[in-house]
C-alpha cells in the first residue's frame, strides 16, 4: 500500500496549500488602473450576460486556486524524498483541476492500478471533506472536479481518475 499511501498524502496536501498562501485582494497602486478597466469590463459582461459573468468569475477563481497550488510545488516535490519526478497541477476551465505525478522510478503497474483502486473511496472522501470545500472557498463551486493522474518512469499512465463532490 505504498503508493497509494504516497497518493493519500499527496491528496491531503494539495487540499490544504491554498490556505496558507491566502493573498491580499486589495489592489496595489501598480495594479488601480488595470483593476479598473477589468471592473468596467466586468461590468459590462455582467449586464450583457449574467451566465457568462458567472462562468468568467469561476475561471478566474479557477486561474487563482490553481496558481496558490502552483506556488507550492517545489516543496510538494521536495517533501516525497525523491519519489516523483514532476508533479503539476492544471487547471481545465471552468471547473477541473488535473494532478498529475510522474513516479522517479519505474513501479509495477498491476499493482499500482490495484492499490489506487482499493483507494477510491478513501480518496473520494478526503476531496468531499477537504479538497473540494477548499475549492469553494476559492470560488470554484459551480460543478468542481479533480482528475489524479499517476504516470510511471516510462511515460505510461498507471491510474487516472476523476472525481466530482459525492450528493
Amino acid at each position: 500500500m505504498h503508493l497509494a499511501r504516497a497518493a493519500f498524502a499527496v491528496l491531503l496536501v494539495a487540499g490544504t496549500v491554498t490556505g496558507c498562501s491566502a493573498a491580499s485582494d486589495e489592489p496595489t497602486p501598480s495594479d488601480e488602473p488595470a483593476a479598473a478597466a477589468e471592473s468596467a469590463e466586468s461590468a459590462e459582461t455582467d449586464t450583457a450576460d449574467p451566465a457568462a459573468a458567472a462562468l468568467q468569475e469561476q475561471s478566474d477563481a479557477l486561474d487563482a486556486y490553481v496558481a496558490a497550488m502552483q506556488s507550492q510545488l517545489p516543496a510538494l516535490v521536495d517533501s516525497f524524498g525523491g519519489m516523483y519526478s514532476d508533479i503539476t497541477i492544471t487547471g481545465v476551465h471552468p471547473d477541473m483541476v488535473e494532478y498529475a505525478y510522474v513516479y522517479a522510478e519505474q513501479m509495477d503497474a498491476a499493482t499500482a492500478t490495484s492499490e489506487f483502486d482499493a483507494m477510491i473511496p478513501t480518496l473520494q472522501s478526503a476531496c468531499d471533506r477537504a479538497v473540494f470545500p477548499e475549492m469553494a472557498r476559492a470560488g470554484v463551486s459551480t460543478d468542481p472536479k479533480i482528475t489524479y493522474t499517476y504516470t510511471n518512469a516510462d511515460g505510461s499512465t498507471l491510474w487516472s481518475h476523476t472525481f466530482e463532490p459525492s450528493a
